[in-house]
């Protein structure tokens, strides 16, 4: 059994968005009062080609985020190129969606000390991922991270969703903020985890609002 806290917040996230597949799941999260951060390519194809669903996207209350220009490994790269892919990005993206595009998700979830100081110049979070592989944070509890380095828990198949959120629940002496990455995910999959979070009196968020309360 799962003991309830009385503070649990979780951010839904979608990764290498938008292709068809987000702006459905999208729209079934908008029927259901359920508000996501989809983060963008915006010049890779095929990505690129469904530029015109952040727009509407945004407009079901989502928030919209930059996953860079090209998804490139931003380590791997110039200051010219880095620049661009942050820049240019936020640029698409606020033009096409009217609104400020105020978080950056690292591609591949790797950055360093240079790529953060780029991206705090022009966002006001950035965000990166932890798998088995990819370990570039301390812990999926966000409230240990730090704004430009916040934590996302990528969905952990194949053990189960039950399972892994207990398992986080069972480490805590202390209320919880997660991020609950997806990619590509069926909507069913989607649907599971916000279900089990719901079962615990969770409190769903944007990214922005999360990283707000990091200070």
């Amino acid at each position: 059994m799962l003991s309830v806290r009385r503070d649990i917040k979780v951010a839904i996230i979608f990764d290498d968005a938008i292709l068809p597949h987000h702006y459905q799941i999208a729209y079934e999260l908008y029927k259901l009062g359920i508000p996501a951060t989809f983060y963008v390519v915006t010049h890779k194809n095929p990505w690129s080609q469904y530029l015109k669903y952040a727009k509407k996207i945004s407009d079901m209350k989502h928030e919209i985020g930059s996953h860079g220009a090209y998804h490139l490994d931003l380590m791997k790269i110039s200051d010219e190129k880095l620049l661009f892919e942050i820049e240019e990005s936020k640029k698409v993206l606020e033009k096409m969606t009217e609104k400020n595009v105020i978080g950056f998700a690292y591609p591949y979830g790797l950055y360093n000390l240079r790529i953060i100081s780029a991206v705090s110049r022009l966002y006001g979070y950035g965000r990166t991922i932890y798998l088995r592989s990819v370990k570039t944070c301390d812990s999926v509890n966000i409230a240990e991270n730090d704004r430009y380095s916040i934590c996302g828990l990528c969905n952990p198949s194949p053990r189960p969703t039950f399972e892994i959120i207990r398992k986080i629940l069972n480490d805590l002496n202390n209320d919880l903020m997660t991020v609950w990455i997806f990619h590509f995910e069926p909507l069913w999959k989607v649907l599971t985890v916000i279900k089990t979070f719901k079962s615990l009196g969770a409190e769903f968020l944007y990214v922005k609002d999360l990283a707000d309360e990091l200070g």
